[in-house]
């Protein structure tokens, strides 16, 4: 069911996403999810979430940013009892270092704030340069909690187009890694290598 709902989610915003070709991407996150959320009727309202993450998912990809380079609701490497909505993997130039970027998705913060608080420290204490982040469609509760915040960079109002625009900038910059660069003692868990293994095509023995 949740897989179902996470590609109607996808089709829902590729949709509405092309309708509205005329406002920039990061004003789009906004005005998507508030109109979907509107749908009281059709159940719209019990996948927010879906739709928030599809959004963002889509924003990445409007930066140019490959999609082999996103990973959802993944693990890394010796944190294996925590999932990140959004991972991707950056390199240092000057080390070769590869360094993740955990990004959480909430659509309301309430209680769940601390979630991602958590996510960011473990992130930040098991691998040395993580860059975290806190994405949010709650503005008010956003705005009281935001110095806050440990173990996060970077809490975005996504209702803030400019704010989330330059974050979507940032994310580009940072030139995120594809599946096949993604070392198995990278920051990503082994199972990445392992997966792309298993596509890949077997030799023949002689």
């Amino acid at each position: 069911m949740t897989k179902n709902k996470k590609t109607d989610a996808k089709k829902a915003v590729d949709q509405l996403w092309e309708s509205i070709s005329e406002e920039s991407p990061a004003h789009r996150v906004s005005i998507i999810y508030k109109n979907i959320k509107k749908r009281k009727s059709n159940g719209a309202a019990n996948w927010n979430g879906f739709i928030f993450e599809a959004l963002i998912y889509k924003l990445l990809v409007e930066e140019n940013i490959t999609p082999d380079s996103i990973f959802e609701n993944r693990s890394l490497a010796l944190i294996p009892d925590t999932k990140y909505d959004l991972l991707l993997c950056s390199e240092d130039h000057v080390t070769g270092r590869q360094i993740p970027v955990c990004i959480s998705l909430k659509t309301s913060l309430r209680e769940r704030y601390k979630q991602a608080e958590r996510e960011g420290m473990i992130a930040k204490q098991v691998h040395r340069g993580s860059i975290t982040a806190l994405l949010t469609m709650d503005t008010k509760e956003v705005a009281h909690k935001r110095l806050r915040f440990y173990g996060l960079d970077h809490i975005i109002d996504c209702n803030d187009a400019l704010e989330l625009e330059k974050f979507a900038h940032l994310i580009r910059d940072l030139k995120p890694l594809p599946r096949s660069k993604i070392r198995e003692i990278g920051p990503l868990i082994s199972q990445t290598v392992k997966e792309a293994k298993m596509q890949a095509p077997q030799k023949k023995r002689t």
